[in-house]
């Protein structure tokens, strides 16, 4: 009789485990998340030069990707590989479905015949703020960062503090200060400011 009772309880747990286990399993999933690769959701190409959209994206497993153009299915994978052989705009939708439900994108691709670097930077909707004394990374995405003579400059107060694709920022007194991204290639050069707040301590923000 002991048996048996342990065996019930047993079973009981194991069921109770189990539901546990789908419950949390629920709570992570959802719909599909796209976070595309460019902040703006334009890219552009330099004429018959292959251009990847590559996104990352959250709640993917088992989806179905579909990659548009003009209605017309031009990938099913996660990422887009393309060349145009023109100039002109072009839009591109992007469609994820999962067992719960879809999200979609709409992108712009500029094709020209020339093109300088552009500058993505992903930064807080409600501005940069580093502690004093903290370092932080900036870590642009850059396109055409492959086209030849390219070349990055970090600015501060009018001096070069780094040439190299990202760039370490750390500051000691408090205030506004203003970091300044120079890129360019034989087609061009684009220059991008950013504006970073030096902080005593990060403020607290409660969410509900």
């Amino acid at each position: 009789m002991h048996r048996f009772h342990y065996f019930i309880i047993s079973a009981c747990m194991l069921f109770t485990s189990c539901n546990k286990d789908e419950v949390i399993t629920e709570e992570v999933g959802g719909q599909p998340i796209i976070e595309l690769d460019s902040e703006t959701g334009i890219y552009t190409v330099k004429v018959d030069h292959e251009l990847t959209i590559a996104p990352t994206y959250q709640n993917v497993e088992d989806a179905l990707f579909a990659w548009t153009i003009d209605g017309t299915l031009v990938s099913s994978g996660p990422s887009l590989q393309r060349t145009w052989n023109e100039c002109g705009d072009f839009y591109v939708k992007l469609r994820v479905d999962n067992a719960e439900g879809y999200a979609e994108e709409e992108l712009k691709v500029e094709v020209k015949e020339l093109t300088p670097p552009v500058i993505s930077l992903a930064l807080p909707s409600q501005g940069l703020k580093v502690v004093r004394n903290t370092d932080y990374t900036f870590t642009p995405d850059i396109q055409h960062s492959d086209v030849e003579g390219f070349k990055i400059e970090w600015v501060r107060e009018g001096k070069i503090v780094s040439t190299e694709n990202t760039y370490t920022f750390n500051e000691k007194e408090l205030g506004v200060y203003t970091v300044t991204i120079n890129a360019s290639n034989i087609d061009g050069t684009t220059t991008k400011d950013v504006s970073v707040e030096v902080v005593e301590t990060m403020p607290y923000v409660v969410k509900f």
